[in-house]
């Protein structure tokens, strides 16, 4: 059986803060681009995000947990748990400790700029050894 996952353990456990509704308008208009695209193995990754999204952004202001069911946002939590995991081996690999809220800029580890915000947002002072992340697929910026 697959778990399930809560919107307030998501906002407790792997989001770094409450979501503003402009992030998940924001992933209403990636669903858009993927469906003009015709591109809909994407476009089902985004309805996940949207749908994700949308309830974590509810349970920020109701304070109310909904599930986060198959097709209802399973994917994107499945997809936010893993994020989180690889942010962990990227501190761990650079022995500085991981917390959450250093991905207030932003939590896609595939961006350098996110990296490396987010060693500064945990106060790293060090050089980012980009040659032990050599498990990640950076994409241009």
């Amino acid at each position: 059986m697959h778990k399930v996952f809560w919107t307030k353990q998501i906002l407790a456990e792997v989001m770094a803060s409450r979501l503003p509704f402009s992030y998940v308008w924001g992933e209403v208009l990636e669903l858009k681009d993927e469906v003009i695209k015709r591109d809909f193995a994407e476009a089902r990754k985004e309805w996940d995000d949207v749908i994700g999204c949308f309830l974590v952004w509810l349970t920020g202001v109701t304070g109310i947990s909904f599930p986060l069911l198959p097709w209802l946002g399973k994917g994107a939590a499945d997809r936010w748990v893993a994020r989180l995991n690889v942010w962990e081996k990227i501190f761990d690999l650079h022995r500085v400790e991981f917390h959450r809220r250093y991905l207030m800029g932003g939590g896609n580890y595939c961006k350098r700029s996110k990296v490396k915000k987010a060693f500064f947002s945990a106060g790293y002072k060090g050089q980012i050894d980009w040659n032990v992340l050599d498990f990640i697929d950076f994409e241009e910026e």
